[in-house]
C-alpha cells in the first residue's frame, strides 16, 4: 500500500492497508507494518523505519461494519521518528462544486502493481507513480464521503494521495483532497478529505 506524510510524526493511509476483519474466526485480526519506505523524488530511499510505529489509528465505523465500509477506509499511522524533514502534504477540504465539474485535473502518487497493463511493482521494487486524471460527475457511492476519479490506479495504489496543483508566485503548490480506496468499473474511488477527516489527521485527541 501507499501512505503520505501529513505532520511530523503523522502517515496517511486506507484503512484496509493496515487492518484487516479477517474471517469469523479472526475477527480482530491487525496486520504487522514490517517497514515503512520513505522516498526521495528520484525514487532513491530516504529513510525506512522499522520497529517504531507507535499508533495506528482508524473509525469504528470501519471495524465495525461487514467487510469494511469504504465510506471510512482511512486510517493515519504515528511514529517515533519526526519526518518534518520530508516532504509534508497539505491537506484540503474538497467542496462539493469542486465534484460537479469533470475538467478539474486531479493527480494521484502511489505505488501501483500494474500501470496501464504493465507491471512495475513486485517484491521488493519501489517504483513510484504519477497519473493525472479528471473527477467523474457521476458518483456510485456515498457523495458526502467519497468521490470517483478516472486516473490509472491498481493494487498497491490504496491510501494513496489525490491532489490538485495551485501555482502563486512562481510556486507550485500539492493540495491533497482525496485518498484512494478502490477501484470501480468505470471510476476510482476516494474518500473526500473533509472537516472530519482535517480533524482525524491534524487535531486528533487520541494521539
Amino acid at each position: 500500500g501507499t501512505g503520505f506524510i501529513v505532520d511530523g510524526n503523522v502517515i496517511a493511509t486506507a484503512a484496509h492497508c493496515v487492518y484487516s476483519k479477517g474471517n469469523a474466526s479472526s475477527y480482530n485480526c491487525g496486520l504487522t507494518i514490517e517497514k515503512i519506505i520513505i522516498f526521495n523524488t528520484d525514487g532513491s530511499t530516504a529513510k525506512t523505519i522499522t520497529n517504531n510505529v507507535k499508533e495506528i489509528h482508524l473509525p469504528q465505523k470501519y471495524i465495525d461494519s461487514g467487510a469494511g465500509s469504504n465510506a471510512y477506509d482511512y486510517a493515519l499511522i504515528t511514529v517515533g521518528e519526526d519526518l518534518s524533514d520530508y516532504a509534508i502534504f497539505n491537506l484540503g477540504i474538497m467542496q462539493n462544486d469542486f465534484v460537479k465539474k469533470s475538467t478539474n485535473k486531479i493527480y494521484t502518487t502511489g505505488f501501483p502493481g500494474i500501470v496501464k497493463g504493465n507491471e512495475v511493482n513486485t517484491g521488493e521494487k519501489h517504483n513510484a507513480y504519477t497519473g493525472s486524471g479528471e473527477v467523474c460527475t457521476y458518483q456510485y457511492f456515498d457523495y458526502s464521503r467519497q468521490f470517483c476519479f478516472d486516473n490509472d490506479v491498481s493494487g498497491g495504489d490504496s491510501g494513496e494521495p489525490v491532489y490538485v496543483k495551485t501555482t502563486f508566485d512562481g510556486e507550485t503548490y500539492y493540495t491533497v483532497i482525496g485518498i484512494t480506496t478502490a477501484e470501480a468499473e468505470n471510476c476510482n474511488v476516494a474518500n473526500r478529505i473533509s472537516p472530519t477527516l482535517l480533524q482525524f489527521y491534524k487535531n486528533n485527541s487520541n494521539l
